[in-house]
């Protein structure tokens, strides 16, 4: 088997398991950051701060039933500009997509 192939396919796994990870961590460290002052924790490591996320805003009804109509309607245009050649296609990046088989240990 190819070196890179196989060192890909490891790093992969090594990120997977990473993520996870700093996923059961994050709350922990949240927990910790914000007992200290509230919002910044400095440390040998570094500093650690608890910023605010995005604004996420719920609208009423009305407003999201002509928000998902004129999405509808966009998407018809879109799709007719696609048929009739108005519309030209740009060139899609390439990914490489890797999916480990289960079970498998990439090292």
């Amino acid at each position: 088997m190819n070196k890179n192939i196989k060192r890909y396919a490891e790093l992969k796994e090594q990120e997977r398991a990473i993520q996870l990870e700093l996923k059961e961590l994050k709350a922990d460290v949240m927990n910790i950051v914000s007992e200290s002052d509230g919002e910044k924790l400095e440390t040998e490591l570094g500093l650690f701060e608890l910023r605010a996320g995005r604004k996420t805003w719920k609208y009423s009804d009305e407003l999201i039933l002509k928000d998902s109509q004129v999405k509808e309607k966009i998407k018809s245009m879109k799709k007719q500009e696609e048929l009739s050649g108005a519309a030209t296609l740009e060139k899609s990046p390439t990914n490489l997509v890797f999916t480990a088989r289960k079970g498998s240990d990439a090292r």
